[in-house]
């Protein structure tokens, strides 16, 4: 089963998600992004199934995603937000969450909180271990050098949580730097419970016109340190779109995976998404 581990979807409305109002790159994503749009790109593409992601944090959010899943079979998983720093809050959402199936785990988009060290505030730590005791997965939105360290203070703080790097922890190709992102990234593999996604490397190439040898590099040493059995491949649609299309997308994904065996391709292709979320 071929399985985008990554998209959005949203109904667009001004002022709701501050971070599309951020840039001006980002005024063509200003407008709905539904499930019917997205069914034919993957009927186009071969994708069978995906994993829609929280795109604002709130409950609100997520609540439109379990609607979208319920119209959309294609939808195996959901990516939902709880209030990670309000512990009583957050076994509210959880409750709630246990009747919906496809709630697979959570995310929050700490990479706008001016504290670096959110993450690791005890009281979101605590919210972490709620979640992992109930079987939720954690989506690590991590930008910086700082967040990348917090992965791994987090696998060691939340052992029985299954964490996953959104969009390869965001290697810095344009600027053609290799540290502190490489070892901090072998670091991060080294706990078991770890997995990345391959999402990035389209979006640094677009901007930065770079070829897709200068990602193959970022994506090599994940792959290397990771192995396929960690890690997952997804388009971040329909944010990719500010530089491409969604055919586009997948096909480079599918090229920077092209040296590996069919084994390995099978795993990150699908297989590796599909143990990570508890896919039906």
């Amino acid at each position: 089963m071929i399985v985008d581990a990554h998209h959005h979807l949203w109904r667009y409305r001004p002022g709701r998600k501050t971070w599309l109002e951020a840039r001006d790159e980002l005024a063509a994503l200003r407008r709905d992004f539904l499930g019917d749009e997205l069914a034919v790109l993957l009927r186009e593409n071969g994708v069978e199934r995906t994993v829609v992601v929280q795109a604002e944090d709130s409950l609100e959010d997520s609540v439109f995603m379990v609607d979208a899943a319920r119209e959309h079979s294609f939808i195996a998983g959901i990516v939902a937000w709880a209030p990670l720093d309000d512990p009583l809050a957050t076994h509210r959402a959880l409750d709630a969450y246990a009747k919906e199936p496809k709630v697979k785990g959570l995310r929050d988009m700490f990479i706008w909180n001016p504290d670096a060290d959110w993450l690791v505030r005890p009281n979101v730590l605590e919210g972490l271990a709620l979640a992992a005791a109930r079987g939720y997965t954690w989506d690590s939105t991590a930008a910086i050098a700082r967040h990348l360290e917090h992965v791994c203070t987090v696998a060691e703080r939340v052992p029985e949580l299954k964490q996953v790097i959104d969009h390869l922890g965001k290697p810095p190709v344009i600027e053609r730097l290799w540290e502190p992102w490489a070892s901090l990234m072998k670091r991060a593999s080294e706990y078991p419970n770890v997995y990345v996604k391959l999402s990035a490397p389209l979006k640094v190439t677009a901007v930065a016109n770079s070829s897709t040898a200068q990602c193959q590099r970022y994506v090599d040493h994940v792959l290397e340190h990771f192995g396929a059995q960690r890690v997952m491949i997804a388009s971040n649609w329909p944010v990719s779109n500010v530089f491409a299309d969604y055919a586009t997308t997948w096909k480079q994904m599918l090229d920077l995976i092209a040296g590996l065996d069919a084994t390995e391709r099978t795993l990150v292709m699908g297989r590796t998404a599909t143990r990570f979320y508890n896919l039906d």
